[in-house]
């Protein structure tokens, strides 16, 4: 238990000196969509965080609830956040542990080395503190890989009730954020496949997967209900070309614009990433060889196999590495062709580094004079790994340039005062997320969005939710009532395309606009009737 403290600790510190923060999808639904389920508020605020708002909210509702009763505190709220880090970060130590058995000088410097690279990674270093969940959903994966690899091989006891522990964490991660579903799925795969070699039982794999199911129930099954009521798919946006709910098109809906489409960078992607820096998802600098640097530990292992079956001798591989092995591949192959986003694939990025560090060590010479040479290449390996956070580009940040460091809490808006009673219309995503921040002193507010040109649906005239007829019908009852003051508030980055033309739109254009002072996201502007700006914006 101290040495789980020590990591919880050290987890919520780095979480509060580091003070990342993704922007966008904080904005757009990690802070809108708690609120909507615990007010009440399922689809009555009209497409204000596009098809986002339909994920399980219930992962997010820690943070709403800290940002609730401790705003005032933003050093708190990251500190409470830092722990998940700290947590997937002591799982990560037990694996590591039980990887490199032993309590000799080599294995207690694979744990140490196997730490530094598999926590300073680009996926799960620039996730400390956010709200993408990423983190918490990588922990549950980790304590179930943790508990089969501690049952298996360490107790050795092969006992369902552990099995059945292992596939509930796992369907946790599945449940309470769809993009752990792969690693579930991945751990099955490796279980499946290693059953004779590790003298598993069927019955110790079904346990597992009836384990899963019952996670993903657990932790998705109210949320299940309330779609299938509201929209009649009770997976809504995802697999409506089965369930065909009015609200979205006949279509299985998937983000799939950064999957490879040519071959090539399909089965070499980690290598592309080498030389390609810039990243088209967040349109940012990373540099990162880990994946890379994995696909060769594997080109090597794999052909030393080879070579070994040629000449007829045996190469007796550890057990615990072929099952991790098998996992790690299966959860890379599902990441590349479901998604292939780099913040989805912390469990593979920190297995990755275990396979490289695995690697390393087993090829040290062992006289002391070719050691020494050894160390030097290895040393470079390890800096490049441990650089990453340093010179890769961060993707949001609260408490740095974005922001100017103006702001004392954890959500802050300046100068504005939002009436009881308001309509507030969003153009664009990301906004929906100012309408929990005023009902947090205004009553009754409305949410509504008028136009969003992020992403469309359906043709370039239009977005969806101004073609789709319930849409259409929802917002123009919204649009239809009386409110003591109608506010506008858009969102788009200066030189965007994503910009409004305000003096062509029917409502903008009579309305006296300003950027808002916000620490939520920095490119907002606020629209009011002139005759209501004294009463909406005041001093600062």
């Amino acid at each position: 238990m101290r040495t789980l403290a020590v990591f919880l600790v050290c987890g919520g510190l780095l979480s509060v000196l580091l003070k990342y923060e993704m922007l966008w999808d904080f904005a757009n639904y990690h802070y809108f969509n708690p609120w909507a389920l615990l007010n009440g508020r399922i689809n009555e605020d009209a497409a204000v965080a596009g098809l986002n708002a339909f994920f399980n909210p219930l992962i997010d509702v820690p943070l709403y609830l800290l940002i609730t009763y401790f705003n005032d505190y933003p050093n708190f709220i990251y500190f409470m956040q830092g722990l998940w880090f700290g947590a997937l970060a002591y799982v990560y130590y037990k694996i590591a542990s039980l990887f490199f058995a032993g309590s000799g000088r080599k294995e207690r410097w694979g744990v140490i080395w196997s730490l530094a690279a598999g926590l300073s990674g680009y996926a799960v270093f620039f996730q400390i503190g956010t709200s993408t969940n990423e983190i918490p959903s990588a922990f549950w994966v980790l304590l179930s890989l943790w508990l089969l690899l501690r049952e298996i091989f360490e107790n050795k006891r092969y006992r369902n009730k552990i099995f059945f522990c292992a596939g509930l964490v796992a369907g946790l991660a599945a449940g309470l954020k769809f993009t752990g579903g792969i690693y579930g799925m991945s751990i099955g795969v490796a279980l499946v496949v290693c059953k004779g070699y590790l003298r598993l039982s069927w019955r110790n794999i079904m346990v597992f997967a009836g384990g899963c199911v019952g996670g993903f129930v657990l932790a998705d099954g109210y949320w299940m209900w309330i779609l299938q009521r509201e929209f009649g798919n009770p997976f809504f946006p995802f697999f409506n070309a089965y369930f065909r709910s009015p609200y979205l098109e006949a279509v299985n809906y998937r983000g799939a614009q950064f999957i490879p489409t040519e071959f090539w960078r399909l089965v070499l992607l980690p290598f592309y990433w080498v030389a390609d820096w810039y990243r088209k998802e967040g349109g940012v600098v990373v540099i990162d060889w880990r994946l890379a640097l994995a696909y060769v530990c594997l080109l090597f292992w794999g052909g030393k196999y080879l070579w070994a079956k040629i000449q007829d001798k045996a190469l007796p591989f550890r057990k615990q590495s072929v099952f991790l092995g098998v996992f790690a591949v299966s959860a890379y192959v599902l990441w590349l062709n479901v998604y292939s986003i780099v913040r989805y694939m912390i469990p593979i990025e920190m297995l990755a580094s275990l396979l490289i560090v695995g690697t390393l060590l087993a090829l040290m010479p062992e006289e002391k004079s070719a050691r020494d040479i050894y160390l030097l290449p290895v040393s470079a390996v390890a800096a490049i790994l441990l650089l990453t956070p340093l010179y890769s580009q961060i993707w949001g940040c609260r408490n740095c340039e974005i922001d100017g460091k103006n702001f004392e809490k954890f959500v802050e808006v300046k100068g504005v005062n939002v009436p009881d009673n308001a309509l507030l219309m969003f153009y664009n995503f990301p906004t929906s997320a100012l309408l929990p921040y005023f009902s947090r002193t205004a009553k009754n507010l409305q949410g509504v969005n008028v136009l969003q040109q992020n992403y469309r649906y359906t043709s370039m005239d239009s977005d969806y939710f101004n073609d789709n007829p319930r849409w259409k019908k929802l917002k123009k009852d919204i649009l239809a009532r009386d409110y003591a003051a109608r506010i506008a508030f858009i969102a788009a980055e200066p030189g965007s395309l994503l910009q409004i033309d305000k003096a062509r739109d029917p409502v903008l254009k009579d309305m006296d606009c300003r950027r808002l002072e916000t620490n939520i996201y920095p490119y907002y502007e606020i629209c009011v009737s002139p005759d209501m700006k004294e009463k909406i914006f005041s001093e600062k």
